[in-house]
């Protein structure tokens, strides 16, 4: 290691305000397929992490492109990489369990491929997690924000906000809150808590979003901070876009999932829950609409997924009432007002943002 390199690092432990020495080591889970364009830039902010005691999983699940041989290469140069080939290919919820499996840290981080964190990801959100057990020491999660951006080439990610730390009950819970956590990046686990869950390989997308909501179930609360250590960029070559199709309805059935999971917990989450899989079919058939698809079994279970429900309605935030009430009184004169507006905006029409306020589409999900 040359003297520029050293000095870095020792300045990178510091920030920390822990010793490297005595520093938990942390797994990084990065699952990735045909990112060979985004990859770089996802290794090289993984690599410049203050906190220095961190292994990084990449899960190769099945690309055809470059992007194993940039981590094969990451991984030679760079002892804290290590690249994994998925046993089942093509269903990113295996590439995660795989790469969990796997993992040596005390602690689980995710990313994405096509993402970015800033320097201090991992360091911040470890302190975030002592913070909130110094608060209440049962505590094992800690999640943050993150920042919301359009792909446009950019190399890095900076993080200049200073928050506090807050612990997040299940008794006072929403999944409409924008501070409400449905993705499985921007957190840090306790590895204890995750030891006996995984995500569900049966579904195609939305996965991270039923996992995480099995784990609030079981912790009923975590720490947070509005800190956007994690920046979200949207991608057009993901699996979210192009044409809807049936396999695209796992995020539906996903929600309806959670729906049904939380139909005994206190009534501000339980009523939050049973909104999601509305909004999720409005967004489905308005984005049908929106291509022009044809399905009629697929339009059929949309049209069931919205159907008229209290929560939908009188919990949801004000500005989707009125879409509320016309998709649970008239499903076909909601498509109908759903295409006229995709026509008069040249876009689909978007159900409320993901976590942290972020946009909804899927990534590899």
């Amino acid at each position: 290691m040359n003297m520029d390199n050293e000095k870095e690092t020792k300045t990178q432990t510091m920030d920390t305000g822990i010793p490297a020495d005595k520093m938990p080591l942390l797994s990084v889970i990065v699952p990735f397929r045909n990112a060979e364009k985004t990859l770089p830039r996802c290794l090289r902010a993984l690599a410049a992490q203050t906190w220095t005691n961190l292994e990084v999983l990449l899960v190769d699940d099945g690309s055809t492109d470059g992007g194993a041989d940039l981590c094969r290469r990451q991984a030679a140069a760079d002892a804290r990489f290590r690249l994994l080939t998925a046993r089942q290919p093509g269903n990113v919820a295996r590439a995660r369990n795989q790469a969990m499996d796997a993992a040596a840290g005390e602690y689980l981080l995710f990313a994405d491929a096509d993402d970015l964190v800033c320097p201090q990801y991992a360091a911040r959100l470890y302190d975030v997690l002592q913070e909130g057990r110094r608060m209440d020491p049962g505590i094992r999660v800690a999640c943050c924000m993150a920042e919301d951006a359009f792909e446009n080439g950019q190399e890095e990610y900076r993080c200049e906000d200073h928050a506090e730390t807050v612990l997040m009950d299940i008794d006072d819970y929403s999944f409409l809150n924008r501070r409400s956590h449905r993705v499985v990046w921007g957190a840090i686990y306790d590895r204890r808590c995750v030891a006996d869950l995984r995500f569900d390989d049966s579904f195609c997308c939305s996965t991270d979003t039923l996992f995480f909501a099995r784990l609030l179930r079981q912790e009923r609360r975590y720490a947070h901070t509005d800190e956007r250590l994690y920046c979200y960029l949207l991608q057009d070559a993901s699996v979210s876009k192009g044409r809807y199709d049936r396999r695209r309805f796992d995020n539906v059935r996903v929600w309806q999932q959670v729906a049904g999971m939380y139909e005994q917990e206190p009534a501000k989450v339980r009523r939050s829950a049973a909104a999601w899989p509305v909004f999720a079919a409005m967004d489905a058939a308005a984005q049908m609409i929106q291509e022009g698809t044809r399905d009629s079994r697929l339009q059929e279970d949309l049209a069931d997924a919205y159907r008229f429900r209290f929560a939908a309605l009188w919990h949801s935030p004000r500005r989707r009432s009125l879409k509320c009430w016309l998709a649970a009184v008239s499903p076909s004169l909601y498509r109908f007002a759903a295409g006229i507006q995709a026509k008069r905006k040249g876009r689909a029409v978007t159900p409320p943002r993901e976590a942290a306020d972020r946009p909804v589409s899927r990534k590899e999900d």
